[in-house]
């Protein structure tokens, strides 16, 4: 298969899983038996995906592989691993291993030693494996004082539904025997994300190794809210070249942690309390029963005098001791400290700051300044969803470098210099604040970013906001990128003039119905200065009325770069839901709204409109004949049909008085002695509706032959409907189809709209319908019966 691609460098061929059940009960057939081939066929293989069999294993064949470097295993299908699954790697030079989503029937186990064969590894990346933190961490072993620098574990927490609840339980607790597996690896990258930790234990992950190589640390979607994460936290300084730091929980919304009195019962004050209750109570219940070491187990879910007094991270002094803190959390009564003089030292190396999602067991009031110590290279902090985030009534000082704070979907209350001490902050998040009149009540945007003289990005979505207070972005003169979406306004709330350098403005899901003539002009001209602005307009209640049809026109001829190619959902003239690119005729769009008014302008013109008139009259009456003309000169490809197109060659048109005529002559006269096929009503109508009978007829005939008489037009009941279905048959391609056999002194009672498609060649006069058809009148329907020039 492969051999015509020797120098393949990457293949990926896994999530392929129907195809890999070949396994045998009875026999160990090398893995991947159907694709053998790459075994040999390329010998310059360096990225490999590809799906495991049932039994993971990993045979010699894998040693052909000389110069591959990433293999990715998907493990769907596995259901056990052999002892030496991982042989054919002993001596390869894969460097990166991912193990990715393994079957929810495999047993949660891995031999002992199976990655004895590839502790040349430098980065493990496992996935969707519910073997337990503590089992997992045991097999890793054989990579401690190992090459290993990457460790990626995602979501390999035991299963509730695999173990006891003591088991599971005890899975959430990492501690310092758990990690001494891989405690001397020099790792630059960990990663336990959703692991369902909910403590770790002091030291865990501060062995002397780590603290020395440990670059970044990610302990995203794990449950220990501020009882867990506080231990880590206080540990960050001690990391000597930390620079990444992620520390999240399951989210937590603002309403979940202020629970009040609900039918006479108590609700709990903070998620994390209630969180912390819970633990105690099955840790004293547990304790009994199990082997923990119950004094460092409450240590981790209890708060620690060690903690607030022996630490360098945090100093100052504090309006009540951890003691106090300790007492009132007993006695269930809300915590608030309220800090004077705080200073908060992190690691001089660290540049990321990711905290979300975790609930804080109390308000923190700064009455005072906070510094932060050794944060010169301290670039980007996240605090994401903390419910309780920070009352400040002072300044935050150290975080002079500091270029992106995200403080989304957080509880957030402070005063308006809050941002004055950032100089150099580019990157501003301030979605979804709380409380949700955050910056109509309690503090003024533009106060806020009065000193953020370097800001690119600002983002301030989602927070009920109607208006803007004049100047808003007067300081922000670099400002490139501005998110005003999920609010509620109905235009755009500042002047674009006042912001230079903005390239894209996202005013999503606000309350827009049409833009102002002065907004539209303004972002054009913006276009023009900035040929890649960027503007986003959808969910807003746009309207496709006459009121805003400048609007609508606009949005199609714009130059400015919109979603969706400028087509939005609007609600129409008739309160109907449409789309924008439904108006793309402007023309016709113009003639709807303001037709009355054009109308009364051309009628002052008189003079011209009459060469107009007659011009208008000459097409519509030679319409048929322009078209084929135009599309004779457009697609020279362009034939007229014959009546080999049609199911019958002419169809006769006649009162029910005159039957004898369109039988006894013209049926004679076609049929008989010119051999076409005729449509008579009397003979060949069916049954079923008359009218679409007569226009099925009439449409699938080559020519349309009326016989127009004083009965037919007084007393026929279908002349009239059958006259306007000839009419309306003619097309470019049959421009001839209709002719008429007319009573001589009816030939000025003939239909206008039936004359108009008729010349003079196309009206024989008959003057009895007793008499046989004359030479002229033979001729004259044979010439009508040929073929359209």
């Amino acid at each position: 298969m492969f051999s015509y691609v020797p120098n393949l460098r990457q293949l990926f061929i896994a999530y392929n899983t129907v195809s890999t059940r070949r396994y045998q009960a009875e026999e160990y057939e090398p893995c991947y038996t159907n694709v053998t081939d790459i075994f040999d066929s390329l010998p310059h293989l360096e990225n490999l995906s590809i799906d495991s069999l049932p039994e993971m294993y990993l045979g010699l064949e894998f040693s052909k592989f000389r110069t591959l470097k990433s293999l990715v295993l998907y493990c769907v299908d596995v259901d056990r691993a052999r002892n030496d699954c991982f042989i054919g790697l002993s001596n390869s030079t894969v460097k990166h291993l991912m193990l990715d989503t393994f079957s929810e029937v495999f047993e949660p186990f891995l031999p002992k030693g199976a990655f004895r064969h590839v502790i040349q590894l430098e980065s493990l990346y496992i996935n969707f494996f519910e073997i337990g933190n503590h089992r997992l961490m045991k097999a890793l072993k054989p990579f401690n004082n190992g090459s290993l620098t990457s460790l990626i574990l995602n979501n390999i927490a035991l299963s509730r539904y695999r173990e006891s609840p003591t088991v599971t339980f005890e899975d959430g607790l990492l501690r310092r025997n758990v990690t001494k597996h891989i405690a001397n690896t020099c790792l630059s990258t960990l990663v336990l994300a959703n692991n369902k930790l909910f403590a770790i234990e002091p030291g865990a992950l501060t062995g002397p190794t780590w603290l020395r190589c440990l670059k970044r640390v990610d302990l995203s979607g794990n449950y220990m809210a501020i009882s867990g994460w506080r231990i880590v936290i206080f540990e960050l300084h001690n990391f000597q070249i930390l620079e990444d730091v992620t520390l999240t929980s399951p989210p937590a919304t603002y309403q979940d942690v202020h629970t009040t009195f609900v039918g006479g019962v108590y609700g709990v004050q903070t998620l994390s309390h209630y969180l912390s209750n819970i633990l105690t109570n099955i840790l004293t219940n547990m304790a009994a029963s199990t082997n923990f070491e119950a004094e460092v187990i409450f240590s981790l879910v209890k708060p620690s005098e060690h903690y607030s007094t022996s630490h360098n991270m945090v100093g100052s002094n504090f309006s009540m001791s951890a003691t106090d803190l300790s007492q009132a959390r007993k006695t269930d009564r809300k915590v608030s400290a309220i800090v004077r003089g705080l200073w908060i030292r992190v690691p001089k190396s660290v540049k990321y700051l990711r905290f979300a999602y975790m609930t804080l067991r109390s308000y923190l009031t700064f009455n005072s300044d906070v510094r932060f110590v050794d944060a010169e290279n301290l670039k980007e902090i996240y605090a994401i969803g903390i419910p309780q985030f920070l009352y400040s009534a002072g300044r935050i000082r150290g975080l002079e470098n500091l270029r992106v704070v995200d403080v989304s979907g957080s509880m957030l209350s402070v005063r308006e210099y809050f941002y004055d001490d950032f100089p150099s902050l580019e990157f501003v998040v301030l979605s979804h604040i709380y409380p949700v009149n955050y910056f109509e009540a309690v503090v003024s945007l533009k106060r806020l970013l009065q000193n953020l003289t370097r800001l690119t990005y600002l983002d301030i979505s989602d927070n009920g906001l109607n208006a803007l207070p004049p100047g808003t972005f007067s300081a922000s003169l670099k400002l490139e990128i501005l998110i005003l979406a999920k609010n509620r306004f109905s235009s755009i709330p500042f002047d674009l003039a006042a912001i230079p350098r903005l390239k894209y403005l996202d005013m999503s899901e606000n309350a827009i119905l049409f833009l102002e003539e002065y907004e539209m002009a303004a972002i054009d001209e913006r276009v023009r200065e900035l040929s890649t602005f960027t503007l986003k307009l959808q969910g807003n209640g746009i309207f496709c009325m006459c009121s805003s049809i400048k609007f609508v026109v606009w949005l199609q001829l714009t130059l400015a770069k919109l979603e969706n190619a400028g087509n939005y959902s609007c609600a129409s003239q008739d309160d109907k839901m449409t789309s924008t690119d439904r108006f793309s005729d402007m023309k016709g769009l113009w003639r709807q709204c303001v037709g009355s008014l054009s109308l009364m302008v051309t009628l002052t013109l008189a003079c011209l409109m009459a060469l107009a008139f007659l011009l208008v009259y000459l097409m519509g009456r030679f319409k048929t004949c322009i078209r084929a003309y135009i599309l004779r000169l457009v697609a020279p490809q362009f034939r007229s049909m014959t009546s080999d197109d049609y199911k019958t060659n002419v169809f006769i048109g006649y009162a029910d008085d005159d039957y004898k005529f369109a039988i006894n002559v013209l049926l004679r006269f076609l049929e008989d002695d010119l051999g076409v096929s005729t449509f008579l009503h009397h003979r060949d109508l069916g049954p079923g509706y008359t009218d679409q009978l007569f226009y099925e007829a009439i449409q699938n005939s080559w020519r349309v032959l009326l016989v127009i008489t004083t009965t037919f037009l007084q007393r026929y009941p279908m002349a009239d409907i059958v006259m306007k279905y000839a009419s309306g048959s003619l097309t470019p391609v049959n421009q001839g189809r209709v002719f008429v056999l007319v009573e001589g002194s009816q030939v000025h009672n003939i239909p206008s709209y039936l004359h108009d498609v008729l010349d003079d060649t196309r009206i024989i006069t008959v003057h009895d319908l007793d008499q046989s058809l004359t030479y002229e009148q033979k001729q004259s329907i044979i010439q009508c019966l040929k073929p359209s020039i």
